[in-house]
């Protein structure tokens, strides 16, 4: 066989592949339902006792908990369109709890609707007690 036939023979088993693992059941073919996720304003139900309002752009989250009074500031690196990662959080007012500057937050949606998503989190963290910890949720879309 020549490198012609053989190319188009690897073209043509990739493309079945590709074709085929969108029409299979839990596989997710349209990816663009976690484009609600990318900007807005949010407010993270079921992970804490208190009020957690995050405001999202393309490339940065400010997490606002009024309670206690705390204001921070990340960046966000989107990985695909439905994972991001949180990084380089700055404090901006109240103190800054266990987490430390240099962790990251890597955030998959696992399930993403008109009003919101959830989502599975895991803390990289220089801090043993909290690196690998994974965290569930739910950001609801505030109008």
């Amino acid at each position: 066989m020549d490198l012609t036939a053989t190319r188009l023979r690897s073209f043509g088993l990739v493309s079945v592949i590709l074709i085929g693992s969108c029409g299979v059941p839990g596989a997710r073919s349209d990816r663009t339902d976690c484009a609600l996720a990318r900007i807005g304003r949010f407010e993270d139900v079921g992970t804490q006792d208190t009020r957690y309002v995050l405001t999202r752009t393309w490339n940065e989250q400010v997490e606002e908990l009024p309670a206690i009074g705390l204001v921070s500031r990340s960046r966000v690196i989107w990985l695909d369109s439905c994972t991001y990662m949180l990084f380089g959080r700055t404090v901006l007012t109240g103190d800054q709890g266990p987490i430390s500057s240099l962790d990251t937050l890597k955030v998959s949606i696992v399930d993403a609707g008109p009003e919101g998503f959830e989502y599975e989190a895991v803390i990289l963290s220089v801090d043993s007690k909290l690196n690998g910890r994974r965290i569930r949720g739910r950001q609801v879309l505030l109008k």
